[in-house]
């Protein structure tokens, strides 16, 4: 360079291009974060339970999201799996939908399968986050039936006194202190067999 003798100090411009390709691995892994609460608690018998956008995603920043098919599932687990009539799903847009089994209660850990998939390879990653949720139990109302072969009970006048009342046995059946099912997987009392139950007859005299 220089400028001495009419010399010009600069050289023409060149130009050239740089690409710079995004690994394909590291794209479908840092497409998005995945984000759900932490816990959940219902009730116990609620019967189906839908949460609208329990799933929600962050989407990386310079990376277009239409390259990238996204599924989500919930893990199976045996355990788990007693206390459902409907297993948790995940439908697209992130709703969970579940079903908790009759009388069912307890605390569980679930986990969230996320999987993607890159649609110019085919190369699919994962990652599991968890989440827990809260069954809380529910006390159920005692039951009984009438045995229709003891009913009515017929006594004498006088028959019957404080000093020697009168004994009608069977005539109270299928007495429950709660839910008519069993224990749960883990022990749980989900029959509330431990309560006592107890009665109180209420005297209607009859016209005759």
């Amino acid at each position: 360079g220089g400028s001495a003798y009419g010399g010009a100090p600069r050289s023409a411009v060149l130009r050239f291009s740089v690409t710079v390709r995004r690994n394909v691995t590291a794209a479908v892994q840092d497409a998005a974060a995945t984000v759900h609460p932490a816990s959940l608690s219902v009730p116990e018998d609620s019967g189906r339970q839908m949460y609208s956008g329990f799933v929600q995603e962050v989407v990386a920043q310079g990376l277009n999201p239409f390259l990238v098919e996204r599924t989500y599932s919930i893990v199976n687990n045996t355990t788990a799996a007693l206390y459902f009539d409907e297993w948790p799903s995940l439908a697209t847009g992130g709703t969970l939908s579940f079903t908790t089994r009759a009388h069912a209660f307890g605390w569980l850990r679930l986990w969230v399968l996320r999987t993607d998939r890159d649609l110019r390879t085919g190369a699919e990653t994962s990652s599991l986050s968890n989440f827990t949720l809260d069954i809380t139990p529910v006390n159920q109302p005692p039951s009984f039936a009438l045995n229709s072969s003891k009913v009515p009970v017929i006594v004498r006048e006088g028959e019957c006194t404080a000093a020697t009342p009168c004994l009608a046995e069977g005539v109270l059946i299928n007495i429950l202190p709660g839910a008519d099912v069993q224990a749960g997987p883990g022990g749980e009392d989900w029959g509330e067999k431990a309560q006592r139950v107890s009665f109180e007859v209420m005297l209607q005299q009859a016209v005759s």
